[in-house]
């Protein structure tokens, strides 16, 4: 539609490039049966080789650094609820240690 690529991530876990076989690479998380969405708490978003695909200690520091901020989205919202606490480490601490082979340009 109008040269716009169009795709719904939602509906199934989509690109995993795993080019050693070694299934260490995740897509999306499966939230309900047929239901996709994205691994949340990368909030390191500095371009690096490695920043923008992995969910790490680094960004529980983001988390750190905003915890106690509210009325604002920030790098450390994890849940995007416009209000940095506990809740977001939680989520933060469920996903650390998943990344992805998507690069961003």
């Amino acid at each position: 539609l109008n040269d716009t690529l169009t795709y719904d991530f939602r509906i199934q876990e989509s690109y995993i490039f795993d080019p050693l076989g070694s299934n260490l690479y995740v897509g999306q998380k499966q939230i309900m049966d047929n239901v996709y969405a994205m691994f949340a708490g990368n909030g390191n978003q500095y371009p690096n080789e490695f920043a923008d695909t992995d969910i790490n200690f680094d960004d529980r520091t983001f988390w750190e650094a905003t915890a106690g901020l509210t009325g604002t989205y920030n790098h450390g919202d994890y849940n995007l609820n416009s209000d940095s606490n506990f809740n977001d480490r939680v989520v933060w601490e469920r996903n650390n240690g998943k990344f992805t082979s998507v690069f961003r340009d």
